[in-house]
């Protein structure tokens, strides 16, 4: 039934490993800006954001933070530089970099991508500047799997006409502070903190029982720490054959730059199987 099974995803945000990757990271940028390979360019920003958000996260909680007994434990600074091959004042600089996101990510496209594209709703893609809804077919998938949608925690109220969810919660009602109940629905905003945000919270609330199922959507960036919080979190995970085209409220679709992933958290794999299957390769997550 599963067409394919796997062990395991690739590891968690590793420090010792971030120096490494964000000067691979910065070399595709640049390689993409010089060769105009947008669709490269678009994907490794979206990387760079997301492991410095793991970055700053890490060092927020394991550097800046009192010691605390048990899995986490703060250590000295020079440790923690030598560690990631990352400086005090440079993490304070990608600190300050990320709490204005969209203009961040407008810097690294630059000049030479806005002159192609200048109306590309990637340039400032973050939570709030731009809702995106999924296609209607997918949420009466997702219907279909578990039964219903209780909860939909990032949505509006034009979105949830399709999703119908009992409960959802906008941006303003911030769904980061309620608890998810019942069988959920996710797609979240896709700000790198903020989905890393979501993503927890997802599973969270899934190992305390307040949602008893969720489906979750999200691009397929199988390198970077939420999609693994997600993986390790699934019964199932869903890779879509093609992109899906996510649609505004007045007809305009996104041209995604990957594929994207449905994650099932729940105890029917049947069902979802039999439903999601004619959509891309079903894996079995085994932690």
């Amino acid at each position: 039934m599963l067409a394919v099974s796997v062990d395991k995803f690739p590891t968690q945000f590793q420090p010792n490993q971030a120096f490494n990757k964000q000067a691979q990271i910065d070399a595709i940028i640049e390689l993409a800006k010089k060769t105009k390979n947008w669709d490269a360019l678009e994907n490794a920003i979206d990387i760079k954001i997301a492991d410095q958000t793991d970055l700053v996260g890490w060092w927020d909680m394991s550097v800046r933070a009192p010691h605390v007994t048990g899995s986490v434990t703060s250590i000295d600074v020079v440790d923690a530089e030598n560690l990631t091959g990352f400086g005090k004042m440079q993490i304070s600089r990608m600190r300050k970099r990320l709490k204005n996101e969209s203009q961040y990510r407008a810097q690294l496209f630059g000049a030479a991508y806005k002159k192609a594209f200048p109306d590309s709703p990637l340039i400032n893609r973050n939570t709030g500047d731009v809702e995106w809804h999924t296609p209607p077919e997918y949420i009466e998938m997702a219907r279909e799997v578990m039964g219903s949608i209780d909860t939909d925690p990032a949505s509006n109220a034009i979105a949830n006409e399709a999703v119908k969810a009992a409960v959802y919660y906008t941006i303003n009602d911030n769904g980061l502070d309620k608890k998810w109940l019942g069988n959920v629905w996710m797609n979240p905003p896709y700000g790198a903190r903020e989905i890393r945000q979501f993503s927890e919270k997802l599973v969270s609330e899934i190992e305390c029982g307040n949602a008893t199922q969720a489906i979750a959507l999200t691009n397929s960036a199988t390198d970077v720490g939420w999609f693994n919080t997600l993986a390790r979190g699934a019964s199932l995970i869903c890779l879509t054959t093609g992109r899906i085209s996510f649609h505004k409220p007045d007809g305009e679709r996104t041209s995604p730059t990957m594929g994207q992933a449905f994650f099932y958290f729940g105890q029917d794999d049947k069902k979802f199987c039999e439903v999601f299957s004619g959509v891309g390769l079903i894996f079995e997550a085994r932690n």
